[in-house]
Formats: C-alpha cells, sequence, structure tokens
C-alpha cells in the first residue's frame, strides 16, 4: 500500500484510505472504526505515515501496529495529563505531548520512563501492634 504518491486533500482522507484498504483485510476493523472518533486527527495521521513508510504490512499486520500504537497513545496520554511537573518540569511534559502527537511513541515512552521517581516517604512512624496492644 503506497500511501506516499497519493496527492491527499486533508488528514483525515488519507486515515479514511486506510480505513477502507483495511476493511476487508483486517478483523480488527471494528476496533479502528471506534478509535477515529477518540484520538486527535494530528496523531492519526502521523502514525498513518508512519506506518505507510515502514515494511509493506498485511492487512492484519497494519492494524495489529495501528492497534498498538493506539493503546499507548491512549495509556501515555492519559499519564502526562495527570503529570503535574513543578516549573523546571514543564518542558518535558511539553515535550512529550509533543512526541504523542507526532506519532512517535518510543520518544513519549522513553521521556516517561526517565521520569524522576518519588524518593521514600519520611517521618513516617511505624507503631507495631504487638507493643499497642501491651500499652492498653
Amino acid at each position: 500500500m503506497d500511501l506516499e504518491g497519493q496527492d491527499w486533500r486533508n488528514k483525515r482522507e488519507r486515515i479514511h484510505c486506510l480505513m477502507r484498504w483495511t476493511r476487508s483485510d483486517c478483523p480488527n476493523y471494528d476496533f479502528l472504526s471506534r478509535v477515529m472518533s477518540k484520538i486527535p486527527v494530528e496523531f492519526l495521521a502521523a502514525l498513518v505515515q508512519k506506518l505507510s513508510a515502514g515494511a509493506q504490512l498485511n492487512g492484519e499486520e497494519l492494524a495489529h501496529q495501528f492497534q498498538i500504537a493506539v493503546t499507548d497513545y491512549k495509556y501515555l496520554s492519559e499519564k502526562w495529563a495527570r503529570y503535574r511537573p513543578s516549573a523546571r518540569g514543564e518542558p518535558v511534559k511539553t515535550q512529550a505531548l509533543k512526541y504523542l502527537q507526532a506519532a512517535d511513541l518510543e520518544s513519549a515512552w522513553r521521556m516517561f520512563i526517565d521520569l524522576p521517581k518519588p524518593g521514600p516517604p519520611t517521618a513516617v512512624q511505624i507503631i507495631s501492634a504487638i507493643k499497642s496492644a501491651e500499652s492498653r
């Protein structure tokens, strides 16, 4: 499937072309059509371009790669939306969201994994159940 050689009027047309192409070949077509309305067009267009530029995939392989990417996108976009960085960390979040929009999931994952992890809690007092029973 050569999506690069076509003259596309808009991004959605390119995505619909992929959908029509996979409809006959793809058992996951229902998943693809549900996704269309819930994922930003910019991400879908970038993903279609990325998948069409790669190795030739049959309909089932293409749909599988598409499904993995959409699942990753949904997970990462939710995690990045919940992330509340300090002022210093805001550029990291902004860059990760740009990677997501461009369908560069590898970079978005790398940035998510590299986020600083919270330290262990401090000033926590553990009271033994035996000790508290004795003091009664």
